[in-house]
């Protein structure tokens, strides 16, 4: 379906050409009236005053007009009284009052042929066919402007000619005609010169003729030369328009920076227009390219800019769809709960205006913005009501489709009827039964064709949604089945925890072997999530390959090792053939790894005692191929083209080791996503050889992202760097450090602080807002955070952290479900320090707790002082150089004041005590007062280094009024005394 046409048009009724004489303020003109006698005189000051007022008094507008036109009437001035008649019909049609409008235009049209007032005929038929055109009655629309045409060509108008080709354009682009309107607008175009602002219209309609055709590089041609037609005669207004055509033109290309440019440009001259709407909404469209871009950051602010510019003119249309805009880029950063402001009010701006397309709008995002905070029934709520909206316009659009082949074949009626009529006055009475006869079959022909074109036109409508529905339900589906699998971890986490702290201390062997059967079952359960997960991202396309060069065979060795302590309990001959030479090609040795661990834990759970299992490996010039063959039970042949599909187990009652119908579906999808193939083979009571082919040159993995095994692993990054600090207990004494809990489940909260309770002084919240709050409270010295939280997620609560001066110090754990690369990313990028995944054991999680803690404990005690008094050289963030750099300016403007406390100095860095004095002991290693002494000191070391300065005065000046107590300090920090210290300086100078 093509989308509707709208031409740039320029309404021509009235005296469009007419050369109007300056407007004269009504209160002169009224004093004029007085002054003159003569009935013409007054009827011109009269029209002045009509047309002076139209656009801004619409009633004096009226009551002037019919004034002048009572006054020509009455004077017998015909030719004035066409005039008014046109120029009130004009002011109507301003008003958009259609009926009253075509009421003057068509009196001052017929007076016209009265009185063979040639231009004045012009004028009113041309503005009869906009006011039917206003009334949406095109085929009179089209009557009025065809006998325009004819007007002002046998009178050789050029100018009034041009212009009722390019109206008539207008009405027939305005009924989706686009052959007839592309004919009447390349006529207007020829009759003109490039330096005509008619000619510069007509271009600019071209080039929406061929965007409607979807010829959009014949489309961009026009626009360009519209534009150019436009600036040489130097008219914002159209040049404007003709940009914003070129950039959502080159947007539906994906040509984003030519769209920008296109854009910018309309947006300079609207702006320079004063054109507060057009701004609004080219500065939405700026936001939309940014957005298909991925730069959500600047689509963010051009959607803000066009919201506050319609706030300010109250256009609710252009506010909905920046507030549209500005939810979904929200979302896509993660700021969801200004997404979710943004969309609540779309959705009551949608409700309000009854806009059924903006309300599905709204629903579809709130859907998605809910979904991805794993809020699933609201998700599910909103998302079900953005189906049925979507039915239900789909269901409108079809009966407007309906309704417009019904007319269209109406109008296709009344064109052939009126040719026959024209006809029959020529033909005589034997041919008219002949005439009569071809024209039902015409009209026959017609309509099984309009028949045919909308039932195939109805069957692709319906078959493109119940796509498009599919994919929508896939993609839910793929969502929700990843988010559900992610909250597995959670209990996993409260299960294989307190079993394997159990199991360390557990002596009964009754116990301990109920113990490892709960542990081996719920890392059975870990490992069919992970697989489900990757199942997950596979179909949604976001598991890639991440390759590296290595040694296969050496692969293969090393992974079939894992499986010979099996081997040897169940009794199974385990067998491998492997070529001794390596054999160098591109893998990516996780996912091939989840492959064969895959086929060998089937071969053993298939193969009985006492049977045996072979892993042979051949090479070809341009495959390696592995086989993995059992002499276990077999496959079914008709089960064979099923063993590979999700989901499906062999119906087998005779045997009880069922699978979940996952590890196969899995291995197969990781093979063809590493360039491979597949197959099996396998024959009832002798076994099953399953091979697999994995291509050998480096060309088959161009696509694909190349690593070295530094950083093949994401999760190694920050854990590593934590684990190379090797700490022992009396190194460091961890005594009285806080750590702040921020985990919104109850139970997994409790089992965090109940792991760290013996060791340090925890505190406790519930979600991230309160999290927040507690850490600007107590300034901890660790805090570990869930990721995934109601009201603030764990990503919000590290960004906000981070960039406060109070508590951009403290190191995070974020504590997460989501295994994924991407989160782990997000959440480093954050400035998070570590990233722990669930399920966890207790070990891991104290010792990453104590490096971390440790690690701070040292660079504090290493650089103390040093930081104080040169932060620039030391490896802090940049919030906590500008809190050093802020406390060192407040100690400096207060430094000879005797009176300058630590109250004082905590007023001024805007902080509580506790706060100013846990923050520079985390910096520093001084408090508050031993900071500002250290400084005071510093000063009086600076003073004595001046020739001629005594220490009594070195002491005032920075601060100190007592000369002992400055003695005794100065010596405890230089080691000697401050008279020494200035001889020395001073001797040694010399």
């Amino acid at each position: 379906m093509k989308m509707k046409a709208f031409a740039f048009v320029m309404l021509l009724g009235g005296s469009a050409y007419s050369q109007n004489p300056t407007f004269t303020p009504p209160d002169s003109i009224v004093t004029m009236l007085n002054a003159v006698e003569s009935d013409s005189a007054k009827v011109v000051i009269y029209s002045q005053l009509a047309r002076g007022h139209k656009f801004s008094e619409p009633e004096l507008t009226v009551s002037y007009g019919l004034k002048a036109i009572e006054l020509a009437s009455e004077a017998g001035l015909k030719t004035m009284e066409v005039d008014a008649l046109t120029d009130l019909g004009y002011a109507y049609e301003l008003q958009g009052n259609g009926q009253q409008s075509l009421y003057y235009y068509y009196k001052g049209y017929e007076l016209a042929k009265e009185i063979s007032y040639v231009k004045g005929a012009v004028d009113g038929v041309t503005g009869s066919g906009s006011a039917h055109w206003l009334l949406r009655n095109f085929e009179e629309a089209i009557a009025m402007y065809k006998e325009a045409i004819r007007l002002t060509s046998e009178n050789e108008m050029i100018p009034w000619l041009a212009d009722a080709h390019n109206n008539l354009g207008n009405v027939y682009l305005d009924q989706n005609k686009f052959e007839q309107a592309l004919e009447e607008y390349q006529k207007s175009a020829k009759l003109l010169p490039d330096e005509n602002r008619t000619k510069a219209i007509a271009v600019t309609n071209i080039g929406m003729v061929h965007l409607q055709l979807e010829d959009l590089s014949k489309s961009i041609e026009y626009f360009e030369e519209g534009t150019r037609l436009a600036g040489l005669q130097d008219d914002p207004y159209i040049e404007a328009y003709n940009y914003k055509q070129l950039g959502m033109v080159n947007r539906m290309l994906k040509n984003y920076t030519e769209s920008l440019r296109g854009f910018n440009e309309a947006l300079i001259r609207y702006e320079r227009l004063k054109n507060i709407r057009e701004s609004a909404r080219v500065a939405t469209n700026i936001g939309g390219v940014y957005y298909d871009m991925g730069d959500f950051e600047k689509s963010l602010t051009h959607y803000e800019s066009s919201l506050s510019s319609s706030v300010s003119i109250g256009d609710e249309y252009s506010k909905a769809h920046s507030l549209s805009g500005i939810g979904r880029c929200n979302i896509e950063l993660s700021r969801f709960s200004k997404a979710k402001s943004a969309l609540e009010e779309l959705l009551a701006l949608s409700i309000g205006l009854k806009d059924n397309g903006l309300r599905r709008d709204a629903y579809g995002a709130l859907g998605d913005l809910y979904n991805r905070i794993g809020r699933f029934q609201e998700a599910y709520q909103y998302q079900q009501s953005f189906i049925l909206l979507n039915d239900s316009i789909f269901n409108e659009t079809r009966s407007e489709q309906v309704a417009e082949l019904e007319a269209s074949y109406e109008t296709f009626q009344k064109e052939k009827e009126i040719e026959l009529l024209n006809a029959e006055n020529e033909i005589n009475e034997l041919k008219l039964s002949r005439r009569e006869s071809q024209r039902n079959i015409l009209i026959a022909t017609v309509i099984v064709f309009v028949i045919l074109i909308f039932v195939l036109f109805n069957r692709y409508k319906i078959r493109t949604r119940a796509n498009q529905k599919l994919r929508e339900l896939d993609e839910m589906k793929s969502r929700f089945f990843t988010n559900i699998s992610h909250e597995f971890r959670t209990p996993l986490t409260l299960i294989l925890g307190p079993v394997e702290n159990k199991l360390s201390s557990v002596t009964s062997d009754d116990e301990r072997e109920q113990l490892l059967l709960i542990k081996r079952n719920a890392d059975r359960l870990l490992e069919l999530i992970n697989q489900l997960l990757d199942l997950s991202k596979l179909e949604a396309g976001r598991l890639n390959l991440h390759v590296s060069e290595g040694d296969f065979h050496s692969f293969l060795r090393t992974t079939i090792s894992s499986f010979e302590s099996l081997a040897a309990q169940k009794k199974i001959q385990l067998e491998v053939d492997i070529p001794d030479e390596p054999l160098m090609m591109m893998l990516d040795t996780e996912k091939c790894q989840q492959i064969f661990y895959n086929l060998l834990s089937n071969a053993f759970k298939f193969t009985s005692e006492g049977g045996k299992i072979l892993l042979r490996v051949t090479q070809s010039d341009k495959k390696v191929s592995v086989k993995v063959e059992d002499t276990g039970r077999g496959i079914p042949e008709d089960e064979l083209g099923n063993i590979f599909k999700r989901f499906h187990q062999l119906d087998d009652s005779k045997h009880h080791q069922q699978g979940t119908g996952i590890g196969l579906a899995l291995v197969k999808e990781l093979v063809l996503l590493h360039h491979g193939e597949i197959s099996v083979a396998s024959t009832l009571n002798k076994g099953t050889v399953f091979t697999v082919d994995f291509p050998v040159h480096d060309s088959s993995y161009e696509g694909d992202r190349r690593v070295t095994t530094d950083n093949q692993e994401i999760k190694t990054v920050v854990s590593e760097v934590n684990q190379n600090v090797s700490v022992k207990e009396s190194e460091m004494n961890l005594d009285g450090q806080y750590v702040l809990v921020v985990e919104d489940s109850d139970d997994v909260r409790a089992y965090v602080s109940s792991i760290l309770a013996d060791s340090y002084q925890v505190i406790e919240a519930k979600d991230g807002a309160e999290g927040i709050e507690l850490a600007i409270q107590n300034i901890p010295d660790l805090i570990i955070s869930d990721l995934m939280m109601p009201k603030v997620d764990g990503l919000e609560l590290c960004e906000q952290l981070k960039n406060d001066e109070k508590t951009s110090h403290i190191p995070i754990i974020m504590l997460t479900a989501k295994a994924d690369e991407s989160s782990k990313l997000e959440g480093l990028d954050t400035g998070a320090d570590d990233y722990l995944i669930k399920p966890f054991s207790e070990k891991e999680l104290l010792i990453r707790v104590k490096n971390l803690i440790t690690q701070r404990l040292r660079l504090k005690e290493h650089f103390g002082r040093k930081v104080t008094l040169e932060p620039k050289r030391i490896q802090i963030t940049p919030p906590d150089e500008a809190f050093l750099n802020k406390a060192m300016t407040v100690v400096d403007e207060h430094i000879s004041d005797f009176e300058f406390t630590v109250d004082l100095f905590q007023r001024e860095m805007a902080m509580s005590r506790m706060q100013l004095h846990r923050k520079l002991k985390a910096l520093t290693s001084c408090s508050a007062s031993e900071f500002i002494r250290i400084q005071r000191l510093k000063r009086a070391a600076q003073i004595l280094e001046t020739e001629g300065v005594n220490v009594s005065e070195a002491a005032y000046k920075s601060g100190f009024n007592n000369l002992s107590y400055f003695a005794k300090c100065f010596k405890e920090e230089y080691k000697v005394s401050p008279s020494d210290y200035s001889k020395k300086l001073h001797t040694s100078v010399e």
